[in-house]
């Protein structure tokens, strides 16, 4: 699909500030992740981001392929293979903040 994505990505965790690789599902207005990519109907995420709630997506300049996305209670820290595929990342995630942006602004309620 055009504006879905997935691919291996590592996170920074939350708590324990370790490195974790982890599938990523971009779908939709959501951001999922799973432990690997070996996905069944049953699987389930170890976590949805909601895009709704995110406010930006931005490359980090501090650690090579890294980028971060903003939401309204965290920032995920994630890191691609290279920069090529970070920079897919960060386009289709742009694209689906700008879109959510455009669908809920003034003229839409």
């Amino acid at each position: 699909m055009l504006n879905s994505k997935e691919g291996y990505l590592v996170k920074l965790g939350f708590h324990r500030k370790n490195w974790k690789r982890r599938w990523f599902v971009l779908f939709k207005n959501e951001l999922k992740y799973y432990e690997n990519e070996d996905l069944t109907p049953r699987s389930t995420p170890l976590r949805v981001i909601n895009l709704c709630e995110a406010s930006k997506v931005e490359k980090d300049p501090t650690k090579e392929f890294c980028f971060r996305l903003v939401t309204s209670h965290r920032t995920f820290l994630m890191c691609a293979q290279s920069a090529k595929e970070m920079d897919e990342w960060v386009e289709k995630l742009s694209w689906k903040l700008q879109n959510l942006t455009a669908s809920s602004g003034p003229d839409n309620p």
